[in-house]
């Protein structure tokens, strides 16, 4: 039988400034974030975006990291696993959640920038930077 495999890949924008907490008697640095990702369609000759949220948590000093230097609406990478949790609640009900443990993440940086050196804000139907068009009289070195 084959290797079990449970790796996520994520690139999306954070929907809230990240939430920091400090967990159990060694007060472990935990933060959540969520993060949305948007499925790109044509439907009918017009493009839809199917958006899904994601929940995400990092522990100790990626934890702090985080907190220190991301903000709502940045673009973040994250890679992880899935992990599920249960429990019940003071009323006997079975709770779950389900949430993306990361393991490493990075920052997406939009460095594109248009002739007037305004940040450019064109994308793709997939959402992803695409570059200013280019002048051929001025930016061909040749």
């Amino acid at each position: 039988m084959g290797k079990d495999i449970n790796r996520v890949t994520l690139q999306g924008r954070l929907t809230r400034d990240p939430e920091l907490t400090y967990v159990g008697a060694k007060q472990t640095p935990k933060v959540a974030l969520s993060v949305v990702t948007n499925r790109s369609f044509k439907k009918e000759d017009e493009w839809k975006e199917e958006p899904t949220f994601h929940n995400v948590e990092l522990w100790d000093s990626a934890a702090t990291h985080i907190d220190e230097n991301f903000v709502k609406g940045e673009i973040i990478n994250i890679e992880g696993t899935i992990k599920n949790d249960s429990w019940e609640d003071k009323d006997g009900v079975k709770k779950y959640k389900t949430y993306v443990r990361a393991s490493s993440f990075s920052k997406v940086v939009n460095t594109y920038k248009k002739k007037d050196s305004t940040p450019a804000a064109e994308e793709t139907p997939s959402g992803e930077p695409v570059a200013a068009s280019v002048d051929a009289d001025n930016d061909i070195p040749f």
